[in-house]
């Protein structure tokens, strides 16, 4: 069956119709979603500015922490190394016999002063004369057999070997009379040195072996002041510095260091010190406590109230300060000393802005403000 022609020019009419028709709809749908993102980030944009606006706005509502910061100037510091210590003598000996004997005198009272050269005991003699005499008498006999042999030698008339003999004989008798001389000698013990007796061991009667104890002496003048400073003061000290001592009994001494250790005590980590004094008038005694000063080199640091020192978590001591920048800083210090006034410290610039109120309300990094200076106000504005 055959379709007309005129049939089929009004299908295609037809088709052609529906599909502009089915165009507008579409174009229709594409622009109501284009609309719709229009509006979503228009929304998006509206919330931004709109958040950012009220963090403006908190910002100016809430101001930066105000401090109350204090400029300190740097000062020098003349300090003293102070240490509890007590004189001591210088030496103390305890003299004894090089021989043996009974005691017959003991010139030397207990307590009282000696000079070197006294004599602290006296032995008896003994043999000793008898044996001083022998040996100078044998010493004669060597001497003339000695000189006979060297002249006949020279004369041809004497062996070589007698001459030797009689020298060997002659040197070996001048040896004795020397031992009986050192001998008597050695009756006489006398004392090393200056110094005071301060005991007696030995009486009159009493027999002394050789190493025998005569006397024990001190030597007080010089005198020493001893003490034990610390492994961190040690290093601060010098050999011929000037120091002092104030003793329990009220004196007042002076003198300087002669002795450092260079090794710490093992149960303290102490170092000794010695300090010598003149005491020609022997009116400082040995044992007394004393408390020994010496100045030290001046050092540049800065005093204020302990109250302003802030411990960080990691433990270091410092201070908090504000830069030229407004910025808080933290500054590790090194406490030297305190007293009634504060606390003297190293460590810092030579003009800090220290805070002194507030500081621990902010942190290192943080920008603040600087509190006007009202000497009636008690307390500084904190704005958190």
């Amino acid at each position: 069956m055959k379709i007309k022609g005129s049939y089929l020019w009004a299908g295609a009419l037809v088709v052609a119709l529906a599909a502009w028709l089915g165009s507008d709809d579409l174009i229709d749908q594409a622009r109501g979603l284009s609309d719709a993102d229009a509006k979503v980030d228009a929304g998006a944009d509206a919330a931004v500015n709109t958040g950012q606006a009220a963090a403006q706005a908190e910002s100016k509502a809430k101001p930066l922490p105000m401090v109350r910061v204090k400029v300190l100037k740097a000062e020098q510091r003349f300090s003293e190394l102070v240490v509890t210590g007590r004189t001591e003598a210088a030496r103390r000996v305890e003299v004894r016999g090089e021989t043996a004997g009974r005691v017959i005198a003991t010139p030397a009272k207990k307590g009282r002063p000696v000079r070197a050269g006294d004599v602290l005991c006296q032995l008896d003699m003994a043999d000793r004369d008898a044996n001083y005499a022998q040996a100078k008498a044998a010493l004669e006999w060597a001497s003339l057999d000695y000189n006979v042999a060297r002249n006949l030698g020279k004369k041809g008339y004497g062996a070589k070997n007698r001459e030797m003999s009689q020298r060997a004989n002659y040197d070996a008798a001048k040896a004795a009379l020397a031992r009986a001389e050192l001998e008597i000698a050695r009756t006489r013990i006398i004392a090393p040195f200056d110094g005071v007796v301060e005991t007696r061991t030995a009486e009159v009667g009493a027999y002394i072996s050789v190493g025998g104890s005569c006397v024990t002496i001190v030597e007080l003048s010089p005198l020493l002041v001893v003490g034990y400073v610390g492994e961190r003061e040690v290093g601060q000290l010098k050999i011929g510095m000037d120091a002092g001592a104030s003793l329990v009994t009220g004196q007042e001494v002076k003198g300087k260091i002669r002795f450092i250790s260079s090794s710490a005590e093992p149960s303290t980590r102490t170092f000794r010190i010695e300090i010598e004094i003149s005491n020609t008038d022997l009116s400082v005694k040995d044992g007394v406590t004393a408390q020994i000063s010496v100045p030290l080199q001046p050092v540049v640091a800065h005093r204020f109230s302990p109250a302003v020192l802030t411990l960080t978590d990691d433990g270091k001591v410092g201070v908090r300060i504000v830069n030229d920048e407004d910025l808080v800083v933290f500054v590790p210090v090194t406490i030297l000393a305190s007293d009634k006034n504060g606390v003297w410290v190293t460590g810092l610039p030579p003009s800090p802005a220290v805070i002194t109120v507030g500081h621990e309300y902010v942190r290192a990094g943080q920008k603040v403000r600087r509190a006007p200076n009202e000497p009636n106000r008690k307390t500084a504005e904190i704005t958190q």
